[in-house]
């Protein structure tokens, strides 16, 4: 899943808990079926024809200023939570770095510069998923 479509998921989300809290599931869904109801908004072929019909029904609803108003809220909160995730990740960064591991001279011994180079790359992409796993572990933390 893209991050584009995981953040409009997580709008999406945050907007039915909200309308839910508020009291308007009943009215969404009221507006849904009048939506679905309209015979020329399925007949008209025109995308933006289709998107004009149905915000002319949602501006005659009463509550479809609160329902905008949830929505922006919702929107806002998926900007604040990327950046919040953005702050966890950056603190869990410093505090455990990733680096490229090195064979020592002993470990060496024998080996070709191949089999050298892909035991480092070996060593080094383990240590990475190892770093990997403790700053997710310490973003979890963070938050909690």
């Amino acid at each position: 899943m893209s991050q584009g479509s995981l953040g409009f998921k997580l709008v999406r989300m945050a907007f039915a808990v909200m309308v839910d809290f508020s009291g308007l599931i009943t009215v969404v869904e009221k507006l849904v079926e009048t939506i679905e109801l309209q015979e020329d908004i399925e007949a008209t072929k025109d995308e933006q024809s289709r998107i004009q019909a149905v915000v002319k029904i949602l501006q005659t609803n009463k509550a479809s200023s609160k329902l905008s108003k949830l929505w922006e809220s919702a929107t806002r909160m998926r900007a604040w939570l990327g950046n919040e995730k953005n702050v966890l990740a950056a603190e869990a960064e410093k505090k455990f770095p990733m680096q490229e591991l090195h064979l020592t001279d002993e470990e060496k011994q024998g080996l070709t510069e191949e089999q050298i180079n892909e035991a480092e790359q070996r060593k080094t992409d383990e240590e990475h998923a190892r770093v990997k796993v403790l700053r997710e572990e310490e973003e979890v933390a963070l938050l909690e």
